[in-house]
């Protein structure tokens, strides 16, 4: 039961609704909901139409699908206004036993298999074979002692933790309402909640070790309601090691507690993770109460009438088969659909929208879709398995396609030959001489490093030269620090260090670029060299080079120019790329957005490639 001030707290809410003079029984609502009386060995919790009828006058947002009907009188607290008999003095009827030698018989008089007491499942209907069954192995809990049995969080990979909770979940419309042993408020159980979390932040819980000579089921139950539910998952280690995914229920399973069990396999030092990933808005808590281990074998791995089985033995609700996701994760969900006029049918069944045919871009898993495309059209270059690419993209040092053949018979450039980014091949000195020579200006690129010294580096004649810090300008520092892929420049530091050469700046010349102002010198004042601190790289920021005229015609864009990168997610499915030019702008392909009406349900996950990869 809640403490005198855990019950205040939760009485002085119902008191402030019973001011409102909206429902004349709320102050006996509450009572039951908090304080329910003990009949017979249970507890007497409200009865499903008296939650109603408080929720109904009073418009209070209270989930009461989990409270018991009211069949039978003494099964619950109907409302005083159908004429209920006060709680201390409902009895249920007599009953006489006529149950068998193996059975047990449970207080609504049904009869119950003796060995199916206290296996976690409500076999009488009303949990009398689940009172007082005590705790038989390490892993079984059902917190109601306020602690968590020895399961610990896992610091090292969570991104929260699983908390202990009473009553209902903190957010609206997601959570369990009370729990599942008690099933009142004052029961406890575990929640993964979803507010202030980010989209696929982990939650995970690892349990004690159990130890076996034979396979043992692990039962719990779990609450996964909320429109946007991800997934929880429960893997399998031994003594510490690689984790193994046994069970996995994803999306949203209804506003209930719902038994899942797994079977461990017997072994020593068994334990077993649980783990609820975040989905894609608040409304994704996740919770689990009443976990057991007992011996032997679970049963058969069923799914619900309303789900589908994936072919690695996950549920998944039926509404999720042939919507073109993923979501088994094996694609089992997408074998053998029925396609639309708007769609195209891969080599497996699945099914794609019609304009992802022919787009240069892998969407079947198989690749059908990028098959026997025909003539290509004016500037690309077909591949021997008819897909389409832009002839821009041979010899590009990116395979694109799919047996890599735009990328043979490309020319190579001897030892004494700076190979540019298009291929093409220039003298070896004009690497980082200030002049670009190469079409694309990438053998002015990388010229700048910072060591593991701090001391910043230019790349000259094939080795790395320090440079002088002695008459370097100021305002050349914050290029210094664009120059190694950093951003904007904090403060500079001068390094004592030794060598036969330097480089020094001079200003000479008219290049624009600071690897043609610095000049190779015998002496350095004080062989003092030059260190910067500079901020990490602004998100979005382009490189150091960027040419004057710069022309979108779909051209290759000169490596590092847009150095972030994303990846376009849609109900967590990647989609598309596209590059983020500013802080609140990305391009992308047009057709990735062409369909789409409701933009909340995109998630971006952003890339960045450093300077000196």
């Amino acid at each position: 039961m809640r403490s005198r001030e855990e019950a205040a707290s939760y009485v002085h809410v119902y008191e402030a609704v019973a001011r409102k003079g909206c429902y004349k029984h709320v102050l006996e609502f509450a009572c039951a909901a908090l304080f329910p009386a003990c009949v017979n060995g249970r507890l007497i919790q409200p009865c499903r139409s008296f939650c109603e009828e408080f929720a109904h006058e009073c418009s209070y947002a209270i989930r009461c699908t989990a409270l018991p009907d009211d069949d039978h009188p003494y099964m619950c607290r109907q409302s005083p206004d159908r004429g209920a008999t006060p709680l201390m003095t409902v009895q249920p009827p007599e009953v006489t036993n006529n149950c068998s030698p193996t059975e047990t018989q449970c207080n609504n008089a049904r009869c119950v298999r003796t060995s199916s007491w206290c296996d976690g499942v409500d076999d009488c209907g009303d949990f009398t074979d689940e009172l007082h069954c005590g705790q038989e192995s390490d892993l079984d809990c059902d917190f109601e002692d306020g602690s968590t049995c020895g399961y610990q969080q896992d610091t090292e990979t969570s991104h929260f933790e699983w908390m202990l909770q009473t009553a209902v979940s903190p957010s609206g419309e997601t959570g369990p309402y009370w729990d599942h042993t008690r099933k009142n408020a004052s029961g406890h159980y575990l929640l993964a909640e979803a507010s202030g979390r980010y989209y696929l932040d982990r939650a995970r819980l690892i349990s004690p070790q159990a130890t076996s000579n034979q396979d043992q089921c692990l039962r719990f139950y779990y609450y996964m309601f909320g429109e946007d539910i991800h997934s929880l998952n429960v893997y399998l280690n031994q003594n510490g090691g690689n984790e193994t995914l046994a069970w996995q229920r994803r999306r949203n399973h209804g506003d209930s507690w719902v038994q899942g069990y797994v079977t461990v396999p017997s072994g020593e030092n068994r334990s077993v993770t649980f783990e609820a990933v975040r989905g894609e808005s608040f409304k994704s808590d996740i919770a689990i109460d009443d976990i057991t281990l007992r011996h032997g074998t679970c049963p058969d791995q069923t799914c619900e009438k309303d789900e589908f089985m994936c072919s690695n033995n996950h549920c998944l609700s039926t509404g999720y088969q042939c919507n073109g996701i993923n979501d088994c994760g094996d694609f089992s969900d997408e074998y053998n659909c029925e396609c639309t006029s708007k769609q195209f049918r891969c080599g497996f069944g699945m099914c794609i929208d019609d304009y992802k045919r022919c787009d240069n871009d892998y969407d079947c898993p198989d690749n059908s879709d990028e098959l026997n495309c025909g003539k290509c059209r004016l500037g690309q270059h077909t591949c021997p398995d008819g897909k389409c690419i832009m002839k821009e993209w041979l010899c590009d040092r990116d395979p694109d396609c799919a047996d890599g053949s735009d990328e043979e018979n490309c020319a190579t450039c001897s030892d004494l030959q700076f190979a540019c980014q298009d291929y093409s091949c220039v003298a070896a000195t004009a690497h980082c001489d200030g002049v670009p020579q190469c079409s694309d200006a990438s053998d002015e690129e990388k010229c700048f490093r910072q060591n593991d010294k701090k001391i910043v580096e230019i790349y000259k004649d094939g080795l790395w030269w320090p440079i002088c810090a002695d008459g370097f300008p100021k305002d050349q520092l914050s290029n210094v620090c664009k120059e190694i892929g950093m951003g904007s420049f904090i403060s500079k530091n001068v390094i004592t260090t030794q060598g036969d050469f330097f480089m020094k700046y001079t200003g000479a010349g008219s290049t624009k670029y600071l690897s043609g102002k610095l000049e190779k010198s015998t002496t350095c004042p004080g062989s003092s060299v030059l260190s910067v601190l500079c901020n990490p790289k602004e998100c979005g920021t382009r490189s150091a080079r960027v040419p004057e005229a710069y022309i979108v015609h779909g051209e290759q864009a000169v490596a590092g120019r847009w150095p972030w990168q994303i990846g376009l997610y849609i109900h967590g499915v990647y989609t598309c790329g596209g590059s983020l030019v500013s802080h609140d702008h990305v391009i992308s392909a047009a057709h990735c957005t062409m369909y789409v009406t409701v933009f909340h349900q995109y998630r971006l996950l952003i890339l960045h490639k450093t300077h000196n990869d």
